[in-house]
């Protein structure tokens, strides 16, 4: 009996060590997004006695395995007040490829399961108080096709006391964070030539001529240096916008979404925009509005040798024309032209914006909010499909 119970734990043990093989074998080939954009939404589960909370809502940005990101919402005191509270983090995301299964290529096909552990530190604060922080998140990622939906369970702890935690310092959070993938492979950036530095290399030597004299000589070495930085090309894309979050007004209710339309090429950008939606005032008043617009933009992270870069911090301004489908006799609400201006940061396919629409003649109200946009480049991923099509 002994014998057959220690035979049937080394065939356990053999499956075991296969499994562990098979998975170590399959790990090179189970990608991890390295770039993604997206959105949070965290239910604190651990608050101090009296206190409730609504879902806190932000953004989460990760690149390689750097991790970054907010959010925020209203907690519900004892006394029924509500008190805002936020989280933002600087960390890093470790995916375990040992153990996550599935396949999927070039971000935009099939589909993969990976877990990690991701943690870091930031600043919270509530009602006024602020305490630097520490999390621990482990979670599973659900990485599918354009987009990557991640699973986790978030342990905050705070190094000073802030108002609405257990004890003041600790709290438990589940979180989904809703991601869209930026393509890197998709993109699939190589170094090019960007442009060339020159200059000297200088440095003076001494020789003593007596004991209280040193000559000096000074040497200058001309140099050039070609520098080569990454370039996903021109390109053109579409996909969707959303808008929301109006700065002034803390009921978050601004919720507008349309498409895109996008082209970059070197330095400069352009994006015709049609979208549809409500407008909250900083008073409160429920506006809708459908609103067209084009614009052009250039990269603050300048390339000298008009490469397109993945990483793009972009200012800009356009035109556009906003239509009223629900007014207001409380506030100014003519449809008419206005002016965007904007600011965004773009990773590849992914962008988040921040803009102003100023209306001329004043016949609207500025409308100051958040957006972000998924741009897919349509002919590049036609070219992906393609190969995967025919590598079958």
């Amino acid at each position: 009996m002994q014998k057959f119970i220690s035979l049937k734990l080394k065939r356990v043990h053999l499956i075991l060590m296969l499994l562990m093989l098979t998975c170590a074998a399959v790990n090179a080939q189970i990608p991890y997004a390295r770039n993604t954009a997206g959105f949070n939404y965290v239910i604190p589960k651990t608050l101090s006695s009296g206190y409730s909370s609504e879902p806190l809502r932000g953004i989460n940005i990760r690149t390689k395995v750097v991790e970054m990101g907010y959010y925020a919402g209203k907690f519900t005191t004892p006394l029924d007040s509500q008190k805002l509270f936020y989280n933002v983090y600087l960390g890093v995301n470790f995916p375990i490829r040992a153990l996550g299964f599935g396949r999927r290529q070039y971000g935009i096909k099939g589909a993969s399961v990976v877990p990690f552990l991701a943690g870091g530190f930031g600043i919270m604060g509530s009602d006024g108080q602020k305490s630097a922080q520490g999390t621990f998140s482990p979670g599973i990622s659900l990485q599918l096709p354009y987009v990557v939906i991640d699973f986790k369970v978030n342990a905050v702890v705070g190094f000073d006391n802030v108002p609405g935690l257990k004890r003041s310092k600790f709290m438990i959070a589940p979180a989904i964070v809703l991601q869209f993938d930026g393509l890197m492979e998709v993109m699939d950036p190589e170094l090019s030539f960007d442009h060339t530095n020159s200059g000297y290399y200088v440095w003076s030597e001494g020789r003593e001529i007596d004991y209280n004299t040193t000559e000096w000589t000074t040497y200058y070495v001309p140099f050039t240096e070609d520098v080569y930085r990454r370039n996903i090309g021109a390109h053109i894309s579409l996909g969707p916008r959303v808008c929301s979050w109006n700065l002034k007004n803390g009921n978050n209710k601004t919720l507008m979404y349309g498409l895109t339309q996008s082209g970059r090429a070197g330095n400069f950008g352009y994006d015709l925009i049609a979208e549809t939606g409500k407008i909250t005032t900083p008073d409160g008043d429920d506006l809708s509005a459908t609103r067209a617009m084009g614009r052009l933009s250039i990269n603050l992270n300048v390339s000298k040798g008009s490469n397109t870069f993945f990483t793009r911090f972009m200012i800009g301004g356009g035109i556009g024309y906003n239509w009223f489908t629900k007014d207001s006799p409380y506030v100014h609400s003519e449809n008419g032209e206005f002016m965007n201006l904007f600011c965004s940061l773009e990773f590849g396919a992914c962008a988040f914006s921040y803009e102003v629409n100023k209306a001329f003649n004043e016949k609207f109200d500025d409308q100051k909010y958040f957006a972000f946009q998924y741009r897919i480049p349509i002919e590049r991923v036609a070219y992906r499909y393609r190969q995967l099509r025919n590598s079958k």
